[in-house]
């Protein structure tokens, strides 16, 4: 759950340089989680698209009634078959969370194109007309509910190549296909561009979207947890508290004589400090722990599925991580120390009452002469959540 302030940082700055290119580019984290959010996003619209194009060949067919053909028995097994199909592919979908919306694209792509060119061929009036506008109708169906750019390239060169290898094999008029094809040509090429287009605005909107909540949940300075979005995740672990009975603890931190540094030896020294110190503590901590700023050199870690021994032994080693802690700046090193106060959520406790006892062991910490451990393992009585110190 914590961060890299470093790769971070970086990140954040490259891609924001990236906003002014025509081509929106993503880390490879940032990549995943918009490939997830474009799944999550894709999989209700394109169940909606399958039902609507189940539906649109169904009241389509009242349509061709009205036209003068032969074939209207085998119109209507196409339109059924295609119909059934669609609504089958949609309850696939529905029941299978993980299955393949590319491969999904590609079969709904051969699908409409193996549809449309038969009902094409067997309405015989206007079939090039017919053919290229069922297509394109498809085409912008595809644009609108297919959010991957490369999926949107496999799904225009089967609109494509499709028709025209069927057409070819029926014995067609080779130069009727020739003039199909160009029309069907110039629609893929539409789909494509507008994909194009349409990918690079979802890009923009969110990367702008995870920059706006990055900056609103994070330390600008050392690029970690900010007080909302560490005293969010508490709240949270509490809740799992009440729900699961899991044990939660925390550790109330605090860099000794910080201010002396900062008169000493400039706040861009004291920046540095805070920077390196976050760093060191970052690595220190597990994955699934987290840990942010509350106030200049205050800082909480809440430590999920964790009693409060368990909590003090680490709170010891990240106390003798930060002594031995040496940040260089200009021709000499910075060193520090920190007191810490550690508690475990009892039963009775609420989010103030168990940030006011970690803020008591800490008190009590730099009361003692500072640079140590201090436990406050009895619950006391809740006060307002205002109470506590930030």
């Amino acid at each position: 759950m914590h961060s890299n302030p470093a790769s971070r940082a970086s990140r954040h700055g490259s891609e924001a340089i990236g906003l002014v290119d025509m081509t929106i580019r993503f880390d490879e984290e940032t990549d995943r989680a918009y490939r997830a959010w474009q799944d999550q996003h894709s999989r209700h619209l394109i169940c909606w698209a399958l039902v609507f194009g189940a539906l649109s060949y169904l009241i389509n067919h009242m349509g061709d009634y009205t036209l003068t053909t032969n074939n209207i028995d085998a119109l209507l097994r196409v339109r059924v078959s295609t119909s059934c199909i669609l609504i089958g592919v949609a309850c696939v979908m529905f029941l299978i969370k993980d299955i393949s919306l590319t491969l999904i694209a590609i079969l709904m792509a051969i699908l409409a194109s193996v549809a449309n060119t038969s009902i094409a061929q067997l309405l015989g009036s206007a079939t090039d007309f017919w053919l290229v506008a069922a297509q394109a109708i498809t085409a912008l169906v595809f644009v609108m509910t297919v959010k991957r750019f490369h999926d949107l390239i496999f799904v225009a060169t089967i609109l494509f190549i499709l028709p025209t290898t069927l057409e070819l094999l029926s014995g067609d008029n080779p130069r009727s296909v020739m003039s199909e094809s160009v029309l069907l040509a110039t629609a893929a090429a539409g789909v494509v561009a507008i994909g194009y287009f349409v990918d690079q605005t979802q890009r923009t909107a969110f990367k702008l979207s995870r920059d706006l909540h990055h900056a609103a949940t994070h330390d600008p300075l050392t690029d970690i947890p900010n007080r909302l979005r560490i005293l969010e995740v508490l709240n949270e672990e509490l809740c799992k508290h009440e729900r699961y009975q899991r044990p939660v603890s925390v550790l109330a931190m605090d860099i000794d004589h910080f201010k002396f540094i900062n008169d000493t030896q400039g706040h861009s020294a004291g920046d540095e400090v805070l920077k390196a110190l976050t760093a060191r503590i970052n690595r220190e901590i597990r994955d699934f722990d987290f840990f942010g700023r509350t106030g200049g050199e205050e800082f909480l870690v809440v430590l999920p599925e964790t009693q409060l021994h368990d909590a003090e032994d680490l709170a010891k080693r990240l106390r003798q991580t930060v002594e031995e802690l040496a940040v260089p700046w200009q021709d000499q090193t910075i060193t520090c120390t920190m007191s810490i106060g550690v508690a475990e959520l009892h039963q009775s406790d609420d989010m103030a009452a168990l940030l006011n006892r970690a803020d008591k062991a800490l008190y009590r910490a730099k009361s003692k002469g500072r640079n140590r451990v201090e436990m406050e393992p009895a619950p006391v009585s809740k006060i307002g959540e205002s109470e506590w110190r930030g």
